[in-house]
């Protein structure tokens, strides 16, 4: 069967905006910078908002794909209030 970290499951969806791309000192690796807002629906009243920037680092590789090098997650909220933190930004 199928082993879940919650019971439901939760809803989410990812909203991203004002991507902006820049180059490295390295060939072929690109800083990204994106506003995020995650918002979570759990059961029927529980929903949380998760709002904030993400810094990407990532590489384009000799066969045209893109491999994520590295992530930072800078959220607005100074306290994540939610009861758990089961998704990923």
């Amino acid at each position: 069967g199928m082993a879940w970290a919650e019971e439901p499951p939760s809803r989410t969806r990812h909203l991203v905006s004002n991507c902006q791309v820049s180059e490295t000192d390295i060939p072929n690796v690109f800083a990204v910078r994106v506003n995020y807002l995650l918002y979570r629906a759990q059961k029927e009243r529980d929903e949380t908002f998760y709002v904030g920037t993400r810094f990407d680092k990532v590489r384009r590789l000799e066969d045209g794909n893109w491999r994520l090098l590295e992530r930072d997650i800078v959220l607005d909220q100074a306290v994540i209030t939610s009861h758990n933190l089961s998704v990923l930004f």
